[in-house]
């Protein structure tokens, strides 16, 4: 059980009472709140874990476990150091639309999703621009690209299949 303190403070001339709670050292990384086949969404609502929106935030959590997994192998590859980080940056953006798009699809209840991080629709045209300038650097596609050649390529070509679902 999380403790509590009432504290009272006066501004401009109103009293104001607040409770401060007793900051956990850790954030659990488990609930044990899914073993019976349910899972909560924000709202405290279950749902079955086979729900589509669960299956949906599912998929972008895998996507974002891939991507991290991208980003760790690129900053040990050999790559230059500024394009790497500049990779990374990009990347690492990616990652946070993800993140923010799979806090919409877990919260169902509409106080608490004007709380979010709003999705916007410049995500998806900043990245088919980044997309655009990057095929504008490549020889003309003429065949299919088959998967592998490079570690970093490979684990990107897992990264477009998951996110393809």
């Amino acid at each position: 059980m999380v403790r509590s303190e009432t504290h009272e403070l006066q501004l401009n001339n109103k009293n104001f009472t607040y409770k401060m709670f007793e900051k956990r050292d850790r954030m659990r990384i488990y609930t044990k709140t899914g073993d019976t086949g349910t899972s909560s969404l924000f709202s405290g609502k279950k749902v079955a874990k086979y729900h589509p929106r669960l299956k949906a935030y599912g998929t972008l959590d895998e996507l974002n476990s891939h991507i991290g997994l991208f980003l760790s192998n690129l900053m040990s590859s050999s790559m230059d150091d500024t394009e790497k980080q500049n990779i990374k940056n990009q990347v690492q953006s990616i990652q946070n639309w993800l993140f923010t798009m799979g806090s919409h699809l877990a919260c169902d209840d509409d106080k608490i999703k004007n709380k979010l991080e709003p999705i916007s629709p410049t995500w998806a045209e900043s990245l088919e621009t980044q997309i655009d300038q990057w095929d504008q650097e490549l020889p003309e596609l003429k065949n299919f690209i088959l998967p592998g050649g490079h570690q970093l390529a490979s684990q990107m070509h897992i990264c477009r299949t998951v996110c393809r679902r």
